[in-house]
């Protein structure tokens, strides 16, 4: 699916999602190059863990929900994109609850597949991941176990984490490396 999206300096460039298995970006502008209004956080190459949310941005081909920063990062053909197996269990349940009917996928067989082409890794929650998990502290207001045990998997496996929940940047003081996609 092609269709038109603003950059941001104003430009227009044609979006696509395409296949990482042919060592493509996960999000890529075909044309014009998109100037970068920051840095861009690009170091070495990274592992970086996905968050639902940026998931499904990526699977809607919705690059304008992405601010500049992040989309370098899901750009760059030397990141290495990870999700949680509770990623995918939201995914399913979101699914069932015809939540990503905008997806346009017959099943959720045919969402897995998207993930497998794009070439993003699935991790599954180890002992210490729930080690993690139970020393972590809830911030207020934010009651959400599966958010939870995402950061405490990111914390402990010390894999950054793409993420839009503004209440995910309360858990940096807890060790989680968040990389904050401002839409």
């Amino acid at each position: 699916m092609m269709r038109k999206c603003t950059t941001d300096n104003g430009r227009f460039g044609t979006m696509a999602g395409v296949s990482r298995r042919n060592g493509s970006a996960i999000l890529e502008v075909l044309s014009p190059p998109r100037a970068s209004v920051s840095p861009p956080l690009r170091q070495a190459a990274s592992t970086i863990l996905l968050r639902s949310n940026i998931i499904i941005f990526i699977l809607s081909n919705d690059k304008d929900e992405f601010c500049a920063r992040i989309l370098d990062v899901l750009e760059d053909y030397s990141n290495t994109f990870y999700i949680s197996t509770f990623v995918l269990k939201e995914l399913i349940l979101l699914y069932k609850e015809e939540k990503l009917k905008h997806l346009k996928y017959k099943s959720y067989k045919e969402i897995f597949d998207s993930v497998d082409d794009l070439g993003i890794k699935i991790i599954s929650v180890q002992r210490s991941n729930l080690s993690a998990y139970a020393e972590l502290i809830p911030v207020a207001d934010h009651k959400d176990p599966n958010d939870h045990l995402i950061i405490a998997q990111s914390i402990s496996d010390n894999i950054p984490i793409i993420s839009s929940d503004r209440k995910f940047k309360s858990y940096e003081r807890q060790g989680l490396q968040l990389l904050f996609n401002k839409r």
